[in-house]
């Protein structure tokens, strides 16, 4: 990686300090542009590995540059060219990116969460889909396995898999709600549809603090996933993180969808899949990473380099407090507190 990092530094005008930072399929460096107009100011860059979809990467190109003009009240990544102007460069086959630094605090290092920022996730949430919205005649989905509204699917695949036994009867009776609710309505893709960030957990959004205070949200970051889906699909996933950091999970839903319908009004039918897709994508998420987990601690004892990773064990362990929850109140008293 060291030749590919000189090539990509002398194209930007980076400084030779940086710092490898984690991913889970792009390489991410934090770095300083040390020429240019973007001289001094501190930066990302995302290396995509060889494979990565052209088609992929152009949306995501668009989705950089769509939210960056928009004059969201949060800061979000904007696009920084190389030198000759490029937005991307490709070096022995990773694809290369660097985007201006979001900073603030990770909402995700936050033990137990505000009321006032669950309404502001709401908010943003929101204000980003408005701001996407000019994508939406694209109607483009990538398909990747993170798609909310494949939670059921995905759930019962993991559950066949490695690992993910001590909550699967609890994740297979949320995935059955969640089909149930959505046949109700028609089929998730009989509501509103748009192009919505998808993946707004705690390690995507900053917050802004006051001395010990947070303030709300500070800014948003990783569009990677965002894509053309059931709108309702953003705010569920805000609400299933929210549950996870707040002593009333009920309550949760309500701050970040009340927040959300300052912006957005959601339908009826939206409200009725809300909080089953929600549960749905707090157990999909938790199968997945027991599965991931079970899969690198197999590779390690196999000698696989790289394997295993703690990431997939943080990942898992932060959904299991409110599955634990779930579990003793049961799924259908659950989802009935949740409205």
């Amino acid at each position: 990686m060291t030749g590919i990092w000189d090539t990509v530094a002398g194209a930007w005008g980076l400084a030779a300090d940086h710092r490898v930072l984690g991913g889970d399929v792009d390489r991410n460096i934090r770095a300083t542009v040390a020429a240019g107009v973007h001289a001094g100011e501190p930066c990302l860059v995302k290396l995509s590995p060889p494979g990565t979809p052209p088609a992929e990467l152009s949306w995501r190109d668009a989705v950089l540059a769509t939210v960056g003009k928009a004059g969201l009240p949060c800061g979000v990544p904007r696009i920084i060219p190389t030198r000759d102007g490029a937005a991307r460069l490709s070096v022995d086959g990773w694809s290369v990116q660097a985007v201006s630094w979001v900073d603030g605090a990770v909402m995700a290092d936050i033990p137990v969460y505000p009321a006032e920022l669950l309404r502001d996730l709401g908010r943003v949430s929101a204000e980003l889909t408005v701001a996407l919205s000019p994508l939406d005649v694209h109607r483009y989905s990538a398909g990747h396995p993170w798609l909310a509204v494949d939670s059921a699917v995905r759930i019962r695949d993991a559950v066949a898999g490695p690992g993910a036994s001590r909550y699967a009867a609890v994740a297979v009776e949320a995935a059955a709600e969640c089909e149930r609710a959505a046949a109700g309505v028609g089929g998730f893709g009989t509501l509103p549809q748009a192009t919505v960030h998808q993946d707004l957990n705690g390690d995507n959004v900053m917050v802004s603090t006051v001395g010990p205070q947070v303030t709300g949200v500070g800014g948003v970051i990783d569009f990677n996933d965002a894509t053309f889906t059931a709108r309702v699909a953003d705010v569920a996933l805000c609400c299933a993180y929210a549950m996870q950091r707040f002593p009333d999970p009920a309550e949760a839903v309500a701050l970040v969808t009340g927040g959300y319908g300052s912006v957005l009004s959601l339908t009826a039918a939206e409200r009725r899949v809300l909080g089953p897709l929600a549960l749905a994508r707090v157990c999909a998420s938790w199968a997945a990473w027991s599965v991931r987990e079970a899969v690198n601690a197999a590779d390690a004892a196999a000698g696989v380099t790289g394997a295993p990773s703690d990431y997939a064990t943080m990942r898992r362990r932060q959904n299991e407090p409110l599955l634990d929850r779930v579990a003793r109140q049961g799924v259908g008293a659950f989802l009935a507190e949740l409205g």
